[in-house]
Order: structure tokens, then C-alpha cells, then sequence
């Protein structure tokens, strides 16, 4: 994934820019050296998120986004079979609505086995990008196997297999690349 001159396995808008954000300010701030111990791993991150980033996400105003792709695009569709693609030309808006997390990555992880991309690997020379429209409530319920494995499927689930996008929204959203947090962005 490369944009804004940099390049990473993976990058995003939204959710995971304001978990990473909030986690990294917990770590921070966190002296005692047992606790420091207790909050660099998994069990840190997912206290931060449910404690501080998913109380604050719950009801605030939900950005809007438009993706597009200047290339051959495809879209991830759940059949009675499985998984498989519908090619969309190039051009076409890909997705227009709500997006409290859009992501792309090369890479099937997000971190800690985390299968946030399930799709990343599929086609050579393309990314998944991931716009994850599902409330807060809904992720969390199904989190554990389902989300974890990346097995999760929902209406408001989309994903694509891209070479390129550009990204527009309504509001400023949490902006991370690789795990680095880098502020708040519109248009990517």
C-alpha cells in the first residue's frame, strides 16, 4: 500500500486510526511496569479500544465517503458457494455512504493474528480495500471467532480488490499508515 509518499502493508480511515490513536496514548501514559507489561499486548489493545475508542465512536455523527478506482476494480460477494468477484470497470464509483472504517492492505493481518483483510492476498498486484459500514455493537458481538477470523460477513460489510482508489469524505477521520497514527485526513 503506498500513498502520501509512504508505503506500508496496510493503511486506514476511521475505527482503527482512533484505536490506534487511543492505544498508543494509553501505553504512553502508563508508568507502573507490571501494567506497562499488561497493556503492550493484545489484552492492552482491546481494553483500550472497548474502554476509550468504542465509548466515544457509539454516537457520534458517522462520516460519509465516495471511492473510486481509475482502474478494473473487484467486488468481494458472499454466495451459497463461498467468496467470489464481480469485476467493476474502471471509473466506477465503488461505494458511496457511511464509513466509520474504510482500510486497505496487502496483507491478510491487522495484528495479532487480527484476519482484517481476508481477501488481501487473492490477486496478484491488487489490495483489498475495506469499507466496514456495521455498528459498533454488530463487530463486537460476532468479534470473537468471526470478525477475528475474518470469516464475518453483513450487508454493510464491503470489500474490494483494487490497484489503486481515491477516497473522499465528509468529515476528517483518524488516519493511520502501518500502525503509525498521522492525524486526520478527508482525501486520500
Amino acid at each position: 500500500v503506498t500513498g502520501e509518499g509512504l508505503r506500508a502493508p496496510f493503511a486506514g480511515i476511521g475505527y482503527d486510526g482512533d484505536v490506534l490513536n487511543d492505544y498508543i496514548t494509553m501505553k504512553e501514559s502508563v508508568k507502573n511496569p507490571f501494567l506497562k507489561m499488561l497493556v503492550t499486548t493484545v489484552v492492552g489493545y482491546l481494553i483500550s479500544m472497548l474502554t476509550i475508542s468504542v465509548p466515544r465512536n457509539l454516537f457520534g455523527k458517522k462520516a460519509r465517503v465516495r471511492v473510486t478506482s481509475s482502474k478494473d476494480a473487484f467486488k468481494m460477494v458472499h454466495g451459497d458457494d463461498g467468496d467470489y468477484e464481480v469485476r467493476i470497470p474502471a471509473g466506477t464509483l465503488l461505494y458511496e455512504g457511511p464509513a466509520p472504517t474504510l482500510a486497505v492492505a496487502t496483507v491478510p493481518y491487522y495484528g495479532f493474528k487480527f484476519t482484517m483483510f481476508p481477501f488481501a492476498e487473492r490477486k496478484a498486484g491488487f489490495m483489498q480495500l475495506r469499507v466496514v459500514a456495521v455498528s459498533i455493537p454488530g463487530i463486537l458481538s460476532k468479534l470473537w471467532p468471526a470478525v477475528w477470523n475474518g470469516t464475518f460477513r453483513h450487508k454493510d460489510l464491503h470489500d474490494f480488490l483494487v490497484e489503486d482508489a481515491v477516497v473522499e469524505g465528509d468529515l476528517p477521520l483518524a488516519y493511520q499508515v502501518g500502525g503509525d497514527a498521522l492525524g486526520t485526513r478527508t482525501r486520500l
